[in-house]
């Protein structure tokens, strides 16, 4: 009933579950509900004065909520699990789409837009929790970034054109190229893999 009750007061509802809490936000609002299997945990909603264009949780509550923000392309604010704001950075180069915290409560990988020769380039900038400067960032190369997670170590990536891994280091682990098919669904809820629904055809 809560949930209900939460999604109707928005007008552009989203939902994101991950482990035993959920959020639930207004796409381009400033309404943000945090609710578990009881119902409303917290209402955050003052907590924003810029529209929000995402908000997700790791595996441990940490949530990560990229926003607009005046005078900057973006910006991003971390929550600890107890819903204690922690660490925020503006961005003033690119534009701030995605962002999720590393399951140890120590990183921040945050997925930027840019452009590069005339095309739109991917990037995720990690920091630091604990510093004010990135620590490490890496290009995903003719891609653009639809999703950010975790699988054990290893941040995932998948954009439309690849998968890509990397550590918090920013160095690569791996990448899978589709190849000129078109991604049509993924899930990442796999502990270990990443599930990739591929088709020839643009329709």
């Amino acid at each position: 009933f809560t949930c209900i009750r939460v999604i109707r007061l928005v007008s552009a509802p989203h939902l994101v579950q991950n482990g035993d809490r959920a959020v639930a936000y207004d796409i381009g609002g400033t309404a943000l509900y945090v609710l578990d299997s009881a119902g409303l945990v917290a209402d955050m909603t003052d907590k924003n004065d810029q529209p929000i264009i995402s908000a997700r949780f790791n595996d441990n509550g940490w949530l990560a909520v990229p926003a607009e923000s005046k005078n900057y392309k973006g910006a991003v604010s971390v929550y600890n699990p107890k819903l204690e704001l922690v660490f925020g950075f503006h961005s003033s180069q690119r534009f701030v789409m995605d962002a999720w915290v590393t399951d140890n409560g120590k990183y921040l990988a945050a997925v930027t837009l840019g452009q590069e020769s005339g095309t739109f380039v991917s990037n995720v900038v990690l920091y630091d929790l604990t510093q004010t400067d990135p620590v490490a960032d890496y290009d995903v190369s003719d891609g653009l970034v639809l999703a950010i997670g975790q699988q054990g170590d290893t941040i995932v990536t998948v954009a439309d054109t690849c998968l890509y891994l990397a550590d918090t280091a920013g160095e690569e682990r791996g990448s899978y190229r589709y190849d000129g098919a078109y991604l049509r669904e993924f899930s990442m809820n796999g502990e270990d893999y990443t599930a990739l629904m591929l088709t020839r055809y643009p329709s």
